[in-house]
């Protein structure tokens, strides 16, 4: 079974709010088409690939592409719908979770 971690979460969050934050001016074009076009598309160009992967609550899968040169991609694919890309960046990080480690 699949789980959205805190930290997965506040990154969805993020993105959605960057997203969302825009102007009429600079607004973000909404990518959007099939999953597997998709993901083979910033394969190829990009070289990315799926680094972390969760469900939200609402049911859509949420992924995370990451290259080894650090760009990335978040992507949301709703149930029996398309996928389409809500941010991207650069110089991703992924740190390894502990168990005991904790967000003070």
């Amino acid at each position: 079974m699949l789980r959205v971690f805190p930290v997965a979460a506040l990154f969805l969050a993020a993105a959605v709010s960057a997203a969302n934050a825009g102007s009429a001016t600079a607004q973000i074009p909404m990518i959007c088409g099939k999953r597997a076009d998709i993901l083979t598309g910033f394969a190829s160009t990009y070289h990315e690939v799926r680094s972390a992967i969760g469900i939200a609550d609402g049911g859509a899968l949420i992924e995370v592409l990451v290259s080894p040169s650090g760009s990335w991609t978040m992507v949301v694919t709703k149930p029996g719908g398309v996928t389409c890309v809500i941010g991207t960046g650069r110089d991703w990080f992924t740190r390894p979770v502990v168990g005991a480690d904790r967000i003070t």
